[in-house]
């Protein structure tokens, strides 16, 4: 009996250990904060809200999937420079944003990667 309980419990503790948690809730509430930004200049938030979705929808791709986060990136760090006059306040939240954003998409594509044994070089973690 105590042999069927630890073979239970190591199953289960190797089933948790196996997989790691991919989800993107945290990269969707960094995707919402950017929300604040997209009256700077309406054209290029939507290329980087298209963007980013991209980067998502192919996600179990993480080479191309991080191409696609790259120039959303872009695309972010670009909204400040139709700014006039500019704000350094509003750049540099822009750029934490960015930075955020990819630091934890990067994190969840490497999990994929490691999930599927792919190879990933990450830029941002």
């Amino acid at each position: 009996m105590i042999t069927l309980l630890f073979i239970i419990i190591f199953v289960f503790i190797m089933s948790r250990v196996g997989t790691v948690d991919t989800s993107m809730d945290t990269v969707d509430s960094i995707i919402k904060e950017t929300h604040v930004y997209s009256g700077i200049h309406e054209p290029t938030y939507s290329e980087f809200f298209a963007t980013i979705q991209l980067a998502k929808k192919y996600r179990a791709h993480p080479k191309e999937s991080q191409e696609y986060l790259h120039q959303a990136i872009r695309n972010l760090n670009d909204l400040p420079l139709y700014m006039t006059p500019p704000e350094p306040d509003v750049q540099d939240d822009v750029t934490t944003l960015g930075e955020r954003l990819g630091r934890e998409f990067e994190k969840i594509l490497m999990n994929i990667a490691i999930n599927t044994d792919k190879s990933f070089k990450p830029k941002y973690i």
